[in-house]
């Protein structure tokens, strides 16, 4: 619960910086294409409710939670998911954070920073048919790629970075899945992991749901990388510490040749947003029991607009 609880602060806080810098007329928005991220403006969606409640839409006479699904309504109109289906989940602690992401918009809509409501949906429509086996597929390949295992030429400054800071990490992987990886030097070509040694890592990630699995995923194509996320599955890292981590040669690039402030601050927090939103989808498929919100699910309330919260907080950081 404490460890969900610090990630969504870590959401709030990214989120508050990203809605500063969208005021200040910068580009938000970020996508990418063809390997490349490039930074867009959307056009804005005026906010059009006033009001946000979760309130449970079934509930079976059984004592256990689980079975109840849950809500959201926008000025008494239900939630919909981009394929016009009605937007429901059985977890409460997934409505009710979908709820507060709905509710923190201000005048428009910030749609591409809403990662929690955009995995819902994902969740409920599952446009491409994927299974957490077709999940499982794609992150035991991304491995072949892992930013952790790809290291700059020996005897430099950041290739002694790297071992400092990425080994421990690499080294408890390794022995946490009775895996040997290689670690690759002076080519982009990835190497060849044999399947047999995948046996445990496959099966950890098949023992989640679908819905904890696509979490893990979100967060592993965020930091193109399969060893930071479930380091933070496992409690062995911090989502912020995960995303410096990945950035380890970034920050070292801009530390000797400067940096565009508002670009290369706009990726780390829209990187440690979606990683975020990708490990807390995890924790509530995961970790937290559902006892945790019986207090939330007696009755529907509003949940308050927090955006002058969060122009508040963003103003006091600026003085």
């Amino acid at each position: 619960m404490n460890a969900t609880n610090g990630l969504l602060r870590v959401l709030q806080k990214s989120s508050a910086n990203l809605y500063r810098a969208s005021q200040s007329g910068k580009n938000v928005g970020c996508v990418v294409s063809g390997g490349f991220k490039r930074y867009y403006s959307p056009q804005p969606v005026k906010r059009f409710y006033a009001c946000v409640n979760v309130s449970p839409a079934s509930e079976s006479s059984s004592a256990d939670e689980s079975s109840t699904t849950y809500e959201i309504t926008l000025d008494r109109r239900k939630l919909r998911t981009p394929a016009r289906n009605v937007f429901q989940v059985d977890n409460p602690g997934v409505a009710y954070t979908v709820g507060a992401e709905w509710a923190a918009q201000g005048k428009t809509l910030a749609q591409s920073s809403m990662h929690l409501t955009a995995l819902s949906n994902t969740s409920q429509d599952n446009p491409t048919r994927k299974t957490k086996y077709d999940l499982a597929t794609e992150m035991l390949t991304l491995l072949t790629s892992d930013t952790i295992i790809f290291r700059s030429p020996e005897d430099s400054r950041l290739w002694e970075m790297q071992r400092d800071l990425w080994d421990p990490v690499l080294y408890w992987f390794q022995d946490e899945f009775s895996i040997k990886l290689p670690i690759v030097s002076g080519t982009i070509l990835c190497p060849e992991i044999p399947e047999d040694s995948l046996v445990s890592l496959k099966n950890f990630i098949l023992s989640h749901s679908f819905e904890a699995v696509q979490g893990l995923a979100f967060s592993c194509h965020t930091l193109r990388s399969v060893i930071l996320p479930i380091a933070v599955a496992k409690n062995r890292l911090r989502a912020d510490d995960a995303v410096r981590l990945s950035r380890l040669e970034i920050d070292f690039q801009s530390s000797h040749w400067g940096k565009v402030e508002w670009a290369h601050d706009l990726e780390y927090y829209d990187t440690l947003m979606r990683t975020s939103a990708g490990m807390m989808f995890y924790d509530f498929h995961t970790k937290i029991p559902y006892t945790s919100f019986q207090d939330l699910s007696q009755e529907s309330k509003p949940l308050e607009n927090t955006a002058n919260d969060s122009n508040a907080t963003a103003a006091a950081e600026a003085k």
